[in-house]
């Protein structure tokens, strides 16, 4: 009876949960950077001539640079990770509160797409965790029974979970759990292996929450990931229309609007459309019936990004590059049209955007790409029925090439540097040189109080992604100044 009270009292709590939270810039005051351990590789260490060889070396480089000026929260799995990290720290000087490390059951590398996002109560005094459904960037199929109506989303507060757990209901909850991780694994069997695409972040947003002690607003009828979003911490994101769409193809533009503006407490989407060629998604076939791609099919942390609140940095290939290289030649039809689109949008007080342009690494490819490689079994995995032709394609296939997600719009913003990629080393093109100054020198620019770091990045390149991708900042809870027009 007293469960069953307090069950009532909390849940009028939780549902007239107030919506007074905005979401920050990646700019804004960060208490903590997270990651996650990587659990695999997606290329074997051969197939890099130099160092980095494993998305873990990158990883422990960047919690280095990190850790001088603030703290990083690091996902774990196990015990033996723990110590073994712990260890790795010590020896490089890392002061133990710079560098905390919490148990959740993890799989993945891409904090920044299913770990959710933080927002703060206007007032700065409360932080929580929105998250809007995850189909595995589009390859999974996610039963509606986890699918809410259009219109409405629902929120669960930790605390009260914490309440319930205090009243003896751990055992219940448990059982809960595991009877959700049956029916997952029924759906999967019945439907493929990403038939189920929204359990894992599901139970691993939950744990998150739990340890932080903070609420969570879920709204699993709309499927989005993190990485498709920049947002410039005054009521504007920037969004990718063919992302969005593929992700919800049953929706109209309006539909799709108003469920970003409601996720994250917004007056206005700012649009661009297709990414480069090599974020392609793999169920697109290969890039000139050639290159395979493990893409997201266009976030826009891979192409167009805002550096301030009304500063939009956007990728843009020259025509020279196109005459050295052709396969450019879409991915420059591509960030043009992005370019054009930007400039013919305002922010919500009609004000035009400031627009800088940022360079574009040449194509890079891994060749010889085989069974050895965990991407080489990904690959087929994610192409869902639909796709049985291209299916049928991998399967043949005794080896492939593999197009890199190269890009220096993946760059992760901290309260006192900026890590950006590079990739000239000894074997590539002079040009990777020239870029990778180029864009050191822009985010100098954009950034002129922040230290610059560029760090090689292949490995984690090779997984369809960057460094942003596999971050998320925590922001810092304080009192800030919303701009007045």
């Amino acid at each position: 009876m007293i469960k069953l009270i307090i069950f009532v009292i909390l849940l009028g709590f939780v549902s007239c949960f107030p919506d007074n939270y905005y979401t920050p810039a990646y700019w804004d005051q960060q208490e903590s950077i997270w990651l996650s351990y990587p659990s695999y590789n997606y290329l074997e260490p051969n197939h890099f001539q130099s160092s980095p060889k494993t998305i873990e070396e990158v990883i422990f480089s960047m919690i280095e640079i990190i850790t001088k000026s603030q703290k990083v929260s690091l996902v774990v799995n196990t015990q033996e990770e723990k110590t073994y990290i712990a260890n790795w720290a010590k020896e490089k000087g890392i002061l133990n509160d710079r560098l905390r490390m919490f148990f959740i059951e993890n799989s993945e590398i891409w904090a920044r797409d299913y770990f959710g996002t933080f927002v703060v109560s206007e007032e700065g005094t409360k932080l929580e965790l929105v998250c809007p459904g995850f189909n595995y960037w589009g390859y999974a199929k996610v039963p509606k029974e986890f699918q809410q109506t259009k219109d409405t989303g629902y929120l669960y507060d930790t605390s009260f979970d914490t309440l319930i757990s205090n009243l003896d209901h751990k055992e219940e909850d448990q059982k809960e759990q595991e009877q959700e991780q049956e029916k997952a694994q029924e759906q999967e069997k019945e439907q493929g292996e990403f038939a189920f695409g929204d359990s894992f972040p599901r139970s691993f947003q939950t744990n998150l929450t739990r340890q932080l002690n903070i609420p969570i607003k879920r709204f699993p009828n709309y499927f989005t990931e993190g990485g498709d979003h920049s947002f410039n911490g005054d009521g504007l994101v920037i969004a990718s229309l063919a992302v969005e769409k593929q992700r919800n193809p049953d929706l109209q533009l309006e539909e799709i609007e108003n469920n970003l503006k409601r996720i994250y407490n917004l007056e206005k989407i700012i649009w661009v459309n297709k990414g480069p060629t090599e974020d392609y998604s793999t169920f697109d076939g290969p890039v000139d019936g050639e290159f395979w791609t493990v893409g997201t099919g266009g976030h826009v942390d891979e192409h167009t990004r805002f550096v301030s609140a009304d500063t939009i940095l956007i990728a843009q290939v020259t025509d020279e590059q196109v005459a050295r290289d052709p396969l450019m030649r879409e991915t420059q039809a591509n960030l043009e049209e992005n370019l054009s689109m930007i400039l013919n949008q305002t922010d919500q007080y009609n004000n035009p955007f400031k627009v800088i342009k940022m360079p574009v690494p040449e194509p890079i490819f891994f060749e010889n790409v085989n069974k050895k490689d965990f991407v080489f079994h990904l690959l087929p995995s994610l192409l869902i029925s639909r796709n049985v032709t291209k299916k049928k394609q991998l399967s043949d296939l005794q080896n492939l090439k593999l197009f890199s997600a190269a890009s220096y719009m993946n760059f992760v913003i901290g309260n006192e540097f900026v890590l950006v990629s590079k990739y000239y080393k000894d074997g590539r093109s002079s040009s990777f040189k020239q870029t990778d100054e180029q864009a050191k020198l822009i985010l100098q620019q954009v950034f002129p109080k922040k230290s610059i770091y560029q760090l090689f990045i292949d490995p984690i390149n090779a997984g369809g992604g960057g460094m942003n991708c596999i971050t998320q900042q925590q922001p810092s809870l304080y009192k800030r100044e919303f701009n007045k027009h």
